[in-house]
């Protein structure tokens, strides 16, 4: 809508027409004014936005208490400040504390949760938690953060062979790779593919008569 009212405005500047019956022309004043208020709010900034979500807390400790005291997580070093986050969490809901302690981790706050989260007062407890829930889905989508027994989240390293078995298969020379893993062997047989490749004129015949080792 908004790139048809665009193009009529240039045909107006560009026709030396009237702007506003330019506009008219594409949608009414009603519908423009609509949807120009509309546009606006989807133009809010990011802070904007995170202050509505708290609007919504209430409803997410209905079963954050519960969601952080089954899951099992576990954490690569770049997540341990998320995760030093939930374990703050975790101690409170346990303790029935209405408010967090003053020095709960505060590394994972990025600057866009910074105004929320940090005020005159201290933390506030409502946006550190959903500072850290949000933070908690990142590195459960990067992999920086697992839940044991999950399929979904599980550890990285458990999508890998056990280190007994790859080294098994490795000196029994049967690694279920599409290629060999015995490096001379790789080698020939490139060095082999390449010869049977190359094309057979005057200068690469004499080339494969005085260099070749032995392409037999």
């Amino acid at each position: 809508m908004f790139g048809k009212l665009g193009r009529a405005l240039l045909k107006a500047r560009e026709d030396g027409n009237d702007a506003f019956k330019a506009i008219e022309s594409v949608m009414s004043w009603d519908a423009f004014t609509k949807n120009e208020t509309e546009a606006e709010q989807l133009a809010q900034p990011e802070a904007f936005i995170l202050h509505e979500i708290g609007d919504h807390y209430a409803t997410l400790r209905r079963y954050v208490p519960t969601f952080l005291e089954v899951l099992q997580l576990r954490a690569a070093p770049a997540a341990m400040d998320v995760m030093a986050a939930i374990d703050a969490i975790r101690a409170a809901n346990n303790d029935g504390a209405r408010r967090l302690l003053a020095d709960v981790p505060t590394a994972l706050i990025k600057s866009r949760w910074q105004p929320l989260v940090v005020t005159e007062t201290g933390v506030d407890r409502r946006y550190y938690e959903l500072c850290a829930l949000a933070e908690l889905k990142n590195a459960l989508r990067s992999g920086d953060i697992w839940v044991q027994g999950s399929r979904q989240f599980k550890d990285f390293e458990e999508y890998l062979l056990p280190t007994e078995k790859f080294e098994a298969l490795r000196q029994q020379n049967s690694l279920p790779l599409p290629i060999t893993t015995d490096c001379d062997r790789y080698l020939d047989e490139r060095w082999r593919n390449a010869w049977k490749r190359s094309t057979a004129s005057p200068r690469q015949t004499i080339c494969r008569t005085q260099c070749s080792p032995n392409p037999d």
